[in-house]
């Protein structure tokens, strides 16, 4: 049994399974997503990429996506930091109602 622990930038301890559950709802959610989004991939070409590449020695990088939900009044976001190997640093998701 897995009990390794991770600190989140709110100093709130969740175990790894926890994250990883989160994780893959969050993962559902954006192939929910996906499928019932429109399709325009007319700019694209088929050798364009985007990859992530590190930050530079002594940096950290930010990443960040949010997401919207019509039928829920949700929107989600979330941040991942990670250092300049590359290994996770810090990371946040949350939900907020728009209107109630």
């Amino acid at each position: 049994m897995e009990t390794s622990k991770q600190q989140n930038l709110d100093n709130i301890v969740e175990t790894t399974q926890q994250i990883g559950d989160r994780a893959e709802a969050f993962l559902s959610s954006w192939k929910n997503a996906q499928a019932t989004r429109p399709r325009n991939n007319n700019n694209i070409t088929s050798h364009e990429t985007d990859r992530w590449t590190k930050p530079s020695v002594g940096r950290f990088k930010c990443n960040v996506d949010a997401s919207f939900s019509t039928p829920l009044n949700k929107v989600g976001f979330g941040a991942c930091i990670r250092d300049a190997n590359g290994n996770f640093v810090a990371g946040r998701t949350a939900w907020l109602t728009l209107f109630t």
